[in-house]
């Protein structure tokens, strides 16, 4: 199973490592796909790519 993971640098904790940490917790054998953007203006175009890979 392939799942992506969309994050900002403008968060003060790294969220997406959070989210990572606990979908290898709680699965396994899971394909992660993670982005950073540089603000929340740009997490939508991220995720939206993200969807179409």
């Amino acid at each position: 199973m392939k799942i992506g993971v969309c994050d900002t640098t403008f968060a003060r904790v790294n969220m997406g490592a959070v989210a990572i940490d606990e979908l290898k917790r709680h699965a396994a054998g899971l394909s992660i796909v993670r982005r950073t953007v540089p603000g929340v203006k740009d997490l939508p175009v991220a995720c939206k790519k993200l969807i179409e890979e």
